[in-house]
Formats: structure tokens, C-alpha cells, sequence
């Protein structure tokens, strides 16, 4: 397998590999920089009432919260619907399943 293959297979989770990045993690630190990586996975800009209710929502997360806790205060929200289905996209996938398992500490 080629580099470019394995990267490849890397980012589209064909192995299944967990990831060791936590975004809620970062999001405790640098909020705004979360509504980038979340706009970046939807593939939308958002109007400054919805990155208003995704700050506000990473805000209310508890201590040690998944990503998947993030999901379920997101689908309150019918505003945030590219947000959610980002989410679930990123669940799907392989690599990025193990964010809605492990907790941000």
C-alpha cells in the first residue's frame, strides 16, 4: 500500500482505527476553534445565531461529556440540523467513532 493509499484509508476509516484526538477537549480551551472544526465537518458556514447556539450548547456540557453528548444537545436545535448530521457522519466513519465514546479528560 502506497502512502497516499494508506492516508487514504486513514481519514476515510477503512481500518477502523480509533482516534486519540479529543475535540471537546479543545472545545474547553478554544470554543470558537470547535465551531470551525464542527462548520469544516458540515461543509456550511453558519450564521453567527447558530455558532451562538453551538458555543452555547458546548458550554453546557458536563465534565468528562463524549462527542455523542455534544450530538444529543445538538438535535434539540432544528438550526443546527448540518451540525447533527455532521456528527452522525463522523460516528459512521470508523476513525471517528471513538469520540463518541471516550469522555474529553
Amino acid at each position: 500500500m502506497s502512502s497516499k493509499e494508506r492516508g487514504h484509508t486513514l481519514i476515510l476509516g477503512s481500518e477502523k482505527k480509533p482516534s486519540s484526538f479529543s475535540p471537546l477537549k479543545i472545545a474547553r480551551t478554544s470554543p470558537e476553534f470547535m465551531v470551525q472544526l464542527l462548520e469544516h465537518a458540515a461543509g456550511k458556514s453558519l450564521d453567527d445565531e447558530q455558532k451562538q447556539a453551538v458555543l452555547t450548547a458546548l458550554a453546557g456540557l458536563p465534565e468528562g461529556a463524549t462527542v455523542r453528548d455534544l450530538e444529543n444537545a445538538v438535535v434539540k436545535d432544528q438550526g443546527l440540523a448540518p451540525i447533527f448530521k455532521a456528527l452522525q457522519r463522523m460516528q459512521i466513519e470508523g476513525v471517528h467513532a471513538g469520540l463518541f465514546s471516550k469522555s474529553a479528560d
